[in-house]
C-alpha cells in the first residue's frame, strides 16, 4: 500500500495539517475560558433551582426530573473546574 506524503495529503484535505501546528496550545487554564466554564456553571446551578422549584409547585415529575439533570450538569462541571 502506498503512503502518501505530507504535501500530498494537505492538496487532498485542506483541513488535514490544521492541527498538527504547535502554535495552537490549549490547556484550559486561560482565564477566558476558566471565566466561561463558570458562567455556564451559574447558569446550569440557576436552571436547577428554576426547575427544580417549578417542578414542585406544579407537580411535575418531569420538570423534577429534568432538574436533577441540570443538577449533576453542575455537580460534575464544578467538579471538573476544581
Amino acid at each position: 500500500m502506498r503512503k502518501f506524503s505530507q504535501t500530498e495529503i494537505s492538496e487532498f484535505n485542506p483541513m488535514a495539517d490544521c492541527c498538527s501546528s504547535d502554535k495552537v496550545k490549549f490547556d484550559g487554564l486561560s482565564d477566558v475560558y476558566t471565566r466561561a466554564h463558570w458562567v455556564v456553571i451559574a447558569i446550569n446551578g440557576i436552571m436547577f433551582l428554576i426547575e427544580l422549584s417549578t417542578g414542585i409547585f406544579a407537580g411535575s415529575q418531569a420538570l423534577t426530573a429534568d432538574a436533577l439533570d441540570f443538577h449533576s450538569d453542575t455537580a460534575s462541571l464544578g467538579r471538573a473546574n476544581a
